[in-house]
Order: structure tokens, then sequence, then C-alpha cells
């Protein structure tokens, strides 16, 4: 699924790559995030509790065309959506940040960020909504 921003230069690529649906039912994600010549990507896991929420939030927000949605990785910071409206005539804002971390052979540890934001093309809101309801494993909505 895509996010697309205003100007077609930004967007945000989620594909489901796997899933657990014990103990703490989750998905993993493959991420990836252009933002005019920032690129950043990561393979993250989101509790499906979290996206359904987020679900139920981007609902709200399509009907009012008011309020935000919030999601959020199982590892805090490694991904951060909020889509949040600034006007009342539907217009939405898309704020993400991807941290990406590892260790050098000396072991000194590296955070890669990308943080951002950028206007959702409203005549793709409902597109995102669809696509994060696919996102979600058929047994878990």
């Amino acid at each position: 699924m895509n996010i697309i921003g205003q100007e077609k230069r930004n967007t945000i690529e989620i594909n489901r790559i796997g899933e657990f649906l014990i103990q703490l039912p989750s998905i993993e994600v493959s991420i990836e995030i252009r933002d005019s010549s920032f690129v950043g990507h990561n393979e993250v896991w989101i509790e499906l509790e979290k996206l359904q929420k987020f679900i139920e939030q981007l609902t709200e927000c399509e009907k009012k065309r008011n309020g935000s949605a919030f999601l959020e990785s199982s590892s805090p910071e490694e991904f951060q959506l909020t889509i949040s409206n600034i006007d009342g005539s539907g217009h939405f804002l898309v704020h993400y940040l991807l941290t990406k971390s590892s260790y050098t052979f000396s072991q000194d540890f590296i955070k890669h960020q990308l943080k951002g934001a950028f206007e959702l093309d409203s005549e793709f809101f409902s597109q995102v909504l669809n696509g994060f309801s696919a996102l979600a494993p058929v047994a878990s909505v």
C-alpha cells in the first residue's frame, strides 16, 4: 500500500512480509519512505491491536474530515506515523519517523533516522484507509 503526497514526490510504501498470530498478534512490514531526495527503508513489527486502533482512527478522520490517527511499531521509534487534519476542508498532513539501528565492527551504536512530514493528496485518502485495512490478516479483523 502507498501513501502519496500532494506533490507526488513523497511516498510511504508499506508491504506486509510476515505475521505472528500467537501470544502478541503482529505483522511484519517492509517500509520505504521517499521524501524528495531522501530515502529510508526498514522492516518492523506492528501489533495488530495498534493497527486496528489506527484503522478505526482513520475511519473517523475520513467521516468527519477532522482529527488524527497514530500508528507505532512494536519497538518504539522504529516507525511512527501520524495522519492529522490541518483544516476544516479535509486536508491532511502525514508525519513520519523511521529508524534503523546498527552496530559498527567496533560495537559503536549507530542510529539512522528519517523524520519529516508532507501533505497527503486527499484524493488518495480512501485508498490509504483501504490499504491499511488490507494489511491486517483476515482472521484479525
